[in-house]
This record gives C-alpha cells, sequence and structure tokens, in this order.
C-alpha cells in the first residue's frame, strides 16, 4: 500500500465518528485483532470503554490496524478506498447494516429503518448517484458509494 493510502486511513481513524470503532470491534469477532482492539478500547482496570474521542485510543485502534490485515480491510472499506465488491448496479439487492433514522428539517427523528432491512438498487444516474427502493416501495436517493458501503452490504445472489 502506498504511503498517501496509509496516511488518508490513518487520518480516516482520527476523525472518523466514534460508532465507527464500535463497529470495527464488533466486526473483528473471530479474528487475531479483536484481542488487540479490546485493549486499545476498553481500559484493563476499570474494564470501561476507554473515551473514544481520545486521541490515544485512536493512535492505538490505528496500531491494531498496522498489524492486523483483517482490520485494516475493514477500515479502509469503511474509507471508501477499497470496495468489498463491485459497484452496485440496477437489481441489486443490499442490506441496512444499523438502524437509519430519518431526520425531518428540525432535526428531529420521524422513522428508524431497522438494520437488516432489505432494499433494491432500481437505477443509477451518473457514476455517483444511486436510487434504492425501501422496503415500503418508497424511493430514495444515495449520492454516493462510498456511503452506501458503509451503510449496506450487498446480498450475494
Amino acid at each position: 500500500m502506498l504511503n498517501s493510502e496509509l496516511q488518508t486511513l490513518q487520518t480516516y481513524v482520527a476523525d472518523c465518528a466514534a460508532r465507527n470503532l464500535i463497529q470495527w470491534w464488533f466486526e473483528s469477532l473471530g479474528t487475531p485483532a479483536r484481542q488487540s482492539l479490546n485493549r486499545a478500547l476498553f481500559d484493563g482496570q476499570t474494564r470501561g470503554l476507554k473515551p473514544l474521542s481520545s486521541p490515544a485510543v485512536r493512535r492505538a485502534v490505528w496500531q491494531c490496524a498496522l498489524r492486523h490485515e483483517s482490520l485494516h480491510a475493514l477500515i479502509a472499506r469503511s474509507a471508501g478506498t477499497i470496495s468489498a465488491s463491485q459497484p452496485l448496479q440496477q437489481g441489486d439487492r443490499i442490506r441496512l447494516r444499523n438502524s437509519l433514522p430519518i431526520l425531518d428539517a428540525a432535526g428531529r427523528i420521524i422513522r428508524v429503518h431497522r438494520g437488516g432491512e432489505t432494499w433494491r438498487v432500481v437505477g443509477r444516474e451518473g457514476q455517483r448517484s444511486i436510487w434504492l427502493e425501501q422496503p415500503d416501495g418508497c424511493r430514495q436517493e444515495w449520492g454516493d458509494d462510498r456511503e452506501i458501503l458503509s451503510q449496506f452490504e450487498k446480498i450475494a445472489g
């Protein structure tokens, strides 16, 4: 991997949302990276979660990623530098990874799509715009594949 790509990923880990750190922890179950992430994210004495916004925690997570390819790949997929699959095409089915709150103009939650819901790709407009059909039949446009792949996983077949 090029130095510029490593720097991009390191910056991503330093600036990403705390939920990403937790997501990587969950997704590392069964991999050698899990134990390293336990040491990076949890206080050994209190067994509590360390402050996830702490630069020291972010550096520790990055060091884990440098040692464990499985964690490195999770981070790269989240950052959008690699894709777990081919670009989404019309007819593809995708599953929502986590709950997705829908906000009104005032910032109030008006609806929540639950993790595990299956949506369908109904079309593309150009390279970076994708139309999805929600489980209720409503359609929604997403602006970029990277964001979609951080929220959804492609369903095989």
